[in-house]
């Protein structure tokens, strides 16, 4: 046959490499160039002038995301849109647009999608809840309930196809009645607790350096900033001072009578910087005042989210 009319078997296969010459090949679609040097979840890109297979990421991100964490054992959330990370062995990331709520039941045993993903109760202080999706096509999300935070991320179903997972948020846990501690909230990057959590009460005179304060039983590990409220029945001219280290620097948060009678309640509700899940005191009370509290109101995680 005319060669005109198969110019490509001419030249294919080909014995060494094609030289262009540095002329532009063109009309070529990313279709037609073939997968099988890459793999899964990889995109053709330049890197330092070289054309080369890598990955093209993968991360989680939830925007708008609120929902209700009952005292028993569920979560109901939604939010507006969620980027999912893939379980394959490269890691890639899918958007999700979806308004849709689900409800997750940590009383559920799993693997499973809307419960949790062992078949064993949690016996964790924490429980984490992701968002799954079945793949890029999927269009409503579900739940997952795991004591793994992430990176790692849960274990996803064992049916359904479920393949991607975002990160949500942290919620209290109670070992003892294999459920939410207490009542939560779910607002953007915030669980907000409905009561707060008591952690310490009847703090009193310290020395130096100053005392902990351990956090561990009320905020997760992962937590960026915690939400405290701190009070205290102090007298004139004693005061509380709060550090976010065990050095005596300039403290982070404050309480001093302010003048009036003696015995009276003085309080302050501050954001502090998760840091090792504790914060540190000093105060200069004496022994007959009922002394300082510590209570938790919640915390921001890490979801990438407001």
């Amino acid at each position: 046959n005319n060669i005109l009319n198969n110019p490509v078997t001419l030249v294919s296969p080909t014995t060494g490499a094609i030289n262009f010459n540095l002329q532009a090949h063109t009309n070529m679609l990313p279709s037609v160039v073939s997968a099988s040097s890459g793999v899964n979840g990889q995109a053709l890109s330049i890197v330092g002038g070289t054309a080369a297979w890598g990955s093209i990421g993968g991360f989680s991100v939830v925007r708008g995301l609120t929902g209700t964490i009952t005292s028993s054992q569920t979560a109901t959330l939604s939010a507006d849109q969620y980027v999912l990370q893939t379980t394959t062995a490269i890691p890639a990331f899918m958007t999700l647009y979806s308004t849709a709520s689900f409800t997750v039941n940590v009383g559920t045993a799993g693997p499973i999608v809307n419960g949790r993903d062992t078949a064993a109760v949690f016996s964790s202080t924490f429980a984490h809840i992701y968002a799954i999706t079945t793949g890029v096509r999927s269009t409503t999300p579900a739940g997952i309930a795991s004591t793994s935070p992430p990176p790692t991320g849960p274990v996803m179903p064992t049916t359904g196809g479920y393949s991607a997972w975002t990160y949500l948020g942290t919620y209290v846990y109670s070992s003892a009645s294999t459920g939410f501690a207490t009542g939560q909230r779910a607002r953007g990057s915030l669980t907000i607790m409905d009561q707060r959590q008591t952690i310490a009460i009847g703090l009193k005179s310290t020395g130096n350096p100053p005392a902990t304060i351990s956090l561990s039983t009320a905020v997760p590990a992962q937590a960026l900033m915690c939400k405290l409220f701190l009070a205290a029945n102090i007298d004139l001219s004693q005061t509380y001072q709060f550090y976010n280290t065990s050095s005596s620097d300039a403290p982070y948060a404050q309480i001093r009578q302010g003048g009036g009678a003696n015995n009276t309640w003085q309080a302050l509700e501050t954001n502090m910087p998760n840091i090792s899940q504790q914060i540190f005191y000093d105060a200069n009370v004496v022994t007959t005042q009922q002394g300082g509290e510590c209570y938790v109101l919640g915390w921001s995680n890490p979801n990438g989210g407001e």
